[in-house]
């Protein structure tokens, strides 16, 4: 017995020291990335580069910590620790690479397969930076979540406490970050990825581990009775203070992202052009058109923020095209929180490629799509 510990005592020791000089890199590389905007891009991730065979770009994007950077290193460690402690090295590991790797390649496979069926789905994320240590936070609230499901004596006081901490977690880490795109799916199928990380034959060991856990704080709440567990007390009750506060906001928050912060569609930019009275419809009705195209782009612009450069921002547009016998005029319409928020027209010169013919327009201006073909399904970008 005493030499099977023995022959194990490397192994711990070299799993402990990687696991040490990756959290401490990650914590130096992230504070010293907020003066280097720069790094962001040349460590992120992002379906582009993944599907051109850039695969080291899913290591190197769980070397930063996302904003807010205080709040995410200070969760990113207390995990870590959590994990190790009751979950294990080994569980620790895979479940960080079963987060970190498995969950973006699934989510990233999704995007894939959807836009194998409509080219223009989810356009608007395959060149964004795709970094942080979130996926493998969330993979490891999942083990450490499974082990205490099955330390807590299966009762279902227990497992609703599990279940409410994972909730209460999930939602303080959605109000720190609301902006919510498909790439966020990464997230909960991290946490399943690492429910699966635990092995099923240590479950008992993991029990055990759990227990051991426990039992070490509740000595270190008695060597100190009365301060350590005001502090304890008072911690807990902050903690669920802030998801309570928290939570409306970040409900409020994610109905705003589902009701407004969809991209354009052709039947958006002409139900805004019909209805906005911003909307040039005078355009329309200057000169008879004789071909009229409506159509959805998306331009790359620079952007700043505190005078620190930061990775080009895409806006998305709804380009009206109005060809006629003298000329042709363009309009576009920026769009932004879920509607058309300002308009430019502009004549350009007149060339076949600018376009086909998908609407007309009636005498007051107002454009009615046409169907061309057959009706297929189209996702917002």
């Amino acid at each position: 017995m005493g030499t099977h510990r023995s022959s194990r005592m490397p192994v711990l020791w070299l799993g402990r020291s990687l696991a040490l000089g990756w959290i401490a890199a990650v914590v130096v590389l992230s504070a010293v990335a907020r003066a280097r905007p720069r790094w962001l891009v040349s460590v992120a991730a992002s379906p582009d580069r993944i599907a051109k065979g850039k695969l080291w770009y899913l290591l190197t994007s769980g070397m930063l910590v996302d904003r807010p950077i205080l709040i995410s290193i200070a969760c990113f460690v207390a995990l870590a620790v959590l994990a190790w402690r009751m979950c294990g090295s080994r569980t620790f590991w895979w479940a960080a690479i079963l987060g970190q790797v498995a969950a973006t390649v699934l989510v990233y496979a999704l995007i894939a397969a959807v836009r194998s069926v409509v080219p223009a789905g989810f356009e608007s994320v395959m060149a964004s930076p795709d970094y942080g240590v979130s996926t493998i936070s969330a993979a490891w609230l999942g083990s450490i979540a499974t082990v205490c499901w099955r330390g807590r004596g299966r009762s279902v006081r227990g497992h609703f406490s599990i279940a409410a901490a994972c909730a209460a977690v999930g939602l303080f880490a959605y109000s720190l970050r609301p902006d919510i795109n498909v790439l966020s799916t990464e997230h909960p199928v991290a946490f399943a990825l690492g429910i699966a990380a635990v092995p099923l034959s240590s479950l008992t060991l993991d029990s055990a581990r759990y227990r051991r856990a426990l039992a070490s704080v509740r000595a270190t709440l008695s060597a100190g009775r009365n301060r350590s567990h005001r502090r304890l007390v008072f911690a807990v009750a902050g903690t669920l203070t802030v998801c309570i506060v928290v939570a409306p906001a970040g409900l409020a928050a994610l109905r705003h992202v589902i009701a407004i912060r969809l991209g354009p569609t052709l039947t958006r930019c002409a139900v805004d052009w019909n209805t906005l009275a911003g909307a040039p419809k005078q355009l329309a009705t200057e000169d008879p058109a004789m071909t009229i195209s409506v159509a959805t782009i998306r331009l790359t612009v620079p952007s700043d923020y505190g005078g620190q450069a930061r990775p080009p921002r895409q806006l998305h547009y709804c380009r009206y095209l109005f060809v006629t016998r003298r000329g042709a005029t363009l309009v576009l319409g920026r769009w932004a929180n879920g509607r058309v928020d300002a308009w430019a027209a502009t004549k350009v010169a007149h060339s076949d490629g600018n376009g086909a013919s998908n609407a007309n327009v009636d005498r007051y201006g107002r454009l009615h799509l046409r169907q061309l073909g057959k009706r297929r399904l189209v996702l917002s970008s």
